[in-house]
């Protein structure tokens, strides 16, 4: 594959990314953890087990079962292009940061600003001769659909405590402000029309 040899070297970083945070990427403990893979990828690997994934066209999607270590020359491509993506937006192919690393990426904190410039236009020129494969583009386009769930997932879980953190009732307030009975209207008119 042209777009895997595209990143055969470059990385995200000049220096070793996986000093930044242990190899979290390659040693996850979840026995559910892995790698998906771009169609085709399947055939050059042994451990490759199929999941239903939210947001993917096909019932199961191929994803493979990471050692821990291994040849950085049979890395699957989605290891290759992280923390970034290709994406399928707006009616053409992207590259965004990938929020599946979220949780273990310490530069997803810093977004592509943080990541060497040829390794963005590496990633670039792999998700558009991707976007030439039917099959890769419909891949694409069912992992933008899957991340976007797990944005939503992680929106819906968050939103309530960022819209209406828990506060104390006004009358609660005024016990904390003896000083300023009058304030305590005037918060309780804010709350009501806050809601």
């Amino acid at each position: 594959m042209i777009a895997r040899d595209l990143l055969r070297e470059i990385t995200p970083l000049r220096s070793d990314c996986g000093r930044l945070c242990g190899r979290a990427c390659c040693e996850v403990d979840d026995p559910s953890a892995g790698m998906l893979l771009f169609p085709g990828e399947e055939r050059l690997y042994d451990n490759v087990r199929m999941v239903a994934l939210e947001g993917f066209p096909r019932a199961k999607t191929p994803l493979l079962q990471c050692s821990g270590s291994c040849d950085r020359n049979d890395r699957p491509l989605s290891c290759r292009v992280a923390p970034l993506t290709p994406a399928f937006r707006r009616g053409a192919v992207i590259v965004e940061m990938d929020r599946r690393c979220g949780a273990v990426c310490p530069l997803m904190d810093y977004g592509m600003q943080a990541l060497r410039a040829d390794f963005i236009q590496a990633v670039r020129e792999a998700a558009a001769i991707l976007a030439r494969d039917p099959d890769c583009l419909t891949f694409i386009r069912g992992l933008t659909a899957h991340m976007d769930h797990i944005g939503f997932a992680l929106a819906q879980a968050l939103l309530p405590a960022v819209v209406a953190p828990e506060r104390p009732s006004a009358l609660e307030r005024a016990e904390l402000e003896p000083d300023r009975p009058h304030s305590v209207a005037a918060e309780e008119q804010r709350d009501v029309q806050q809601r």
